[in-house]
């Protein structure tokens, strides 16, 4: 006996939690809840087969965060496997318009993912952010790029046109210089060979055009101090 076709078939299409599906709210949830047994556990087949949807709809249900990943879901060899109590709530909720909140074990970049914007969920996505950026700029600026900058700066070559040389920018330069001690202290060794005016690290030779490792800290430490005084 072929399954009865639930799902709607084109028509028209919404952002469910941010990703686009054919409308959830064209299906009768509360019958699908009704279905389920409060107290068995379901597999991502077994749920389809109660639902008579296609597996590909639960995955983009999961996706969209209609109903919750499932434990075991990302583990080799795992299973998703969910309540029928979880189900049915999640269900219910989608089927009254709102988002059931996240009560089950899923990680907080999952849960940033799926919508949620808690201190934790904010917090995982801005360090996930902030090693992707790291990523890509370990491999725009290698150990031979930077050490080819370093020569470059112990030389005399100015840190803008040194980072050039590299196709790198000079506030990669900088950045890397801030967050690898090994790096900075290399670069401050260096950058005493950009001393121009016998006098590196006055109040006036940075204005002159020195770039010199004792000017440069000098007017960093201005700059930080002229801030702290508008603060």
């Amino acid at each position: 006996m072929a399954r009865p076709r639930v799902f709607p078939r084109g028509g028209a299409r919404r952002t469910v939690h941010g990703t686009t599906l054919a409308r959830v709210t064209d299906l009768d949830l509360i019958g699908i809840a009704a279905r389920l047994d409060e107290t068995t556990s379901y597999t991502l087949p077994a749920f389809a087969d109660v639902a008579c949807l296609p597996r590909s709809v639960v995955y983009a249900w999961i996706g969209a965060g209609v109903i919750p990943p499932g434990r075991g879901a990302g583990g080799t060899g795992t299973r998703r496997r969910w309540t029928g109590a979880e189900l049915r709530a999640a269900l219910t909720a989608a089927a009254e318009g709102r988002r059931l909140p996240v009560q089950w074990d899923v990680a907080p970049l999952t849960r940033y993912r799926l919508g949620d914007r808690d201190p934790e969920a904010v917090g995982a996505q801005s360090l996930r952010s902030r090693d992707y950026r790291r990523e890509l700029a370990e491999a725009c600026f290698p150990p031979a790029a930077r050490a080819r900058v370093i020569a470059l700066i112990g030389a005399g070559t100015p840190v803008d046109q040194a980072a050039a040389a590299v196709n790198v920018t000079r506030s990669l330069v900088y950045g890397r210089a801030h967050r690898d001690a090994e790096f900075g202290r290399a670069l401050d060794d260096a950058g005493h060979a950009l001393c121009i005016g016998g006098v590196c690290g006055s109040a006036t030779a940075y204005r002159d055009g020195c770039r010199g490792t004792a000017c440069r800290r000098e007017h960093n430490d201005a700059a930080q101090r002229a801030r702290a005084g508008q603060a």
